[in-house]
C-alpha cells in the first residue's frame, strides 16, 4: 500500500508521517517482527496499529494498553476512524474486531491465550511502542522479550549485502548463493522475506531442485539460500556473491563453495557473516582471525595450493579486508571485506 496516501485517506486530510512513523510502518508492511519503535509522547505511535487495521479491517490487531485512560482514549479514537475496536473481558471474546485492547494481566491468562490460538498467532508480528527507552536498556528489552538481538543483527547484514548486489546496474544479472549448514537455518532465512529468494538443499525433490535450478540460471531466481547440497559441481557463470551464513566446516568445503563465484572471469565475492554455526576448524579460525595480521589469500593458497609465495592480494583481485586496511594491495578493484 501507499502508506502516506492511505493514511491522508483514513484522516480525511492531507498529513504526513512524523519521527520514525514511515520507517516502521515500512517494517510492519514487510512482515518484520519484532520491531521496536521509540517516538516521543505524542509522536503518532498508535497509528501504526490504526493504520494497517483501517487498510486491512478483517485482520485482528491485538494491542496491550496498561493504562484504563490510555484503552478509553483509544477506542474512542478508532470509533471515529470508522475502525472496528474492543476491550478484552473474557466473557465475550471479540470475533468481530479489527483492533482488541487487553490489560497487561488479561494478556497473560489461559483465556486470552486460547483466544490468540484462534488467531495463528505464530504467523503474527510482534510491535513494541514506547516514548522511554534509553539506548542502555535495549539489550535488557530483548533479555526480557527472550528475543536474539543477534539475530535481528544478521538479518539487517545479510539484507544489506544482497541487496548491494540486485541493485548493481554495472553486472543486472548477478546472482547470489547464501550457504547454511543446516536446512532450519535455510528455511529460517527464506520465511523471513528478507529477499526475494528460493531454498535448496538435498531433501528436496529432485524436480524441485532442477526447476530451481534452471530458474537460477536464466535468471527469474536471483538468490538461492542452499546448504552444502549446492556445492558440489554446479557451473552457473553469473554468480556474483557466495554468502556463508555460518562458518565453513573446513577450508575444502569453503573453497569449493567459494568456487561457485565468478566462473565467467568477473569479479565475484566470498563473505562470511560472524556469529553462526562454529565448528572449530584451526584453519578456518586462523583465516576468520579479525586480528589477523596478513593477507587472508595466503591461507587459502597454504591449503588449496601448497602455495606459499603469496603477500598479498594482487591486481585483478578483490582485495581482502587486511590488504585494503594496511594499504599494501595493488588491486584493482573496490575492497570487500573478506569475512
Amino acid at each position: 500500500m501507499n502508506a502516506t496516501a492511505e493514511l491522508g485517506r483514513m484522516m480525511q486530510k492531507e498529513v504526513s508521517f512524523q519521527s520514525v512513523q514511515a520507517e516502521a510502518i515500512e517494517a510492519v508492511q514487510r512482515g518484520d517482527s519484532p520491531i521496536v519503535a521509540v517516538m516521543p509522547t505524542g509522536a503518532g505511535k498508535s497509528m501504526l496499529f490504526m493504520l494497517p487495521a483501517w487498510v486491512e479491517p478483517k485482520g485482528v490487531t491485538v494491542v496491550v494498553v496498561p493504562l484504563k485512560a490510555l484503552r478509553k482514549d483509544m477506542a474512542h479514537r478508532c470509533e471515529k476512524l470508522g475502525i472496528r475496536c474492543a476491550t478484552w473481558t473474557g466473557r465475550n471474546p471479540p470475533d468481530s474486531a479489527s483492533i482488541v485492547l487487553v490489560t497487561p494481566e488479561k494478556a497473560a491468562n489461559e483465556e486470552f491465550g486460547t483466544f490468540l490460538g484462534k488467531l495463528a498467532f505464530a504467523e503474527t508480528q510482534m510491535v513494541l511502542l514506547t516514548a522511554t527507552l534509553p539506548p542502555t536498556d535495549e539489550d535488557d528489552l530483548f533479555k526480557r522479550m527472550y528475543w536474539k538481538r543477534e539475530e535481528q543483527e544478521k538479518d539487517a547484514q545479510l539484507e544489506q549485502i544482497v541487496e548491494e548486489v540486485l541493485r548493481d546496474t554495472t553486472q543486472p544479472e548477478g546472482k547470489v548463493v547464501m550457504m547454511c549448514e543446516s536446512k532450519d537455518t535455510v528455511r529460517e532465512i527464506v520465511e523471513a522475506r528478507l529477499f526475494p529468494c528460493e531454498m535448496f538443499h538435498a531433501d528436496l525433490p529432485d524436480e524441485v531442485k532442477e526447476e530451481t535450478l534452471d530458474e537460477f540460471r536464466v535468471g527469474s531466481i536471483r538468490v538461492i539460500v542452499a546448504t552444502g547440497a549446492f556445492g558440489m559441481g554446479i557451473d552457473i557463470p553469473n554468480i556474483r556473491l557466495i554468502v556463508h551464513v555460518d562458518n565453513p566446516r573446513n577450508m575444502r568445503d569453503y573453497g569449493q563453495a567459494s568456487g561457485r563465484a565468478g566462473r565467467d572471469g568477473l569479479p565475484s565475492r566470498a563473505i562470511i557473516i560472524r556469529g553462526g554455526i562454529d565448528f572449530k576448524n584451526e584453519l578456518v579460525s586462523r583465516y576468520m582471525d579479525p586480528e589477523r595480521r596478513e593477507c587472508r589469500r595466503i591461507e587459502i593458497d597454504r591449503y588449496l595450493d601448497g602455495s606459499t609465495a603469496r603477500a598479498r592480494c594482487e591486481e585483478g583481485e578483490y582485495a581482502c579486508d587486511w590488504c585494503a586496511d594496511s594499504g599494501r594491495t595493488d588491486a584493482a578493484v573496490e575492497t570487500i571485506p573478506a569475512t
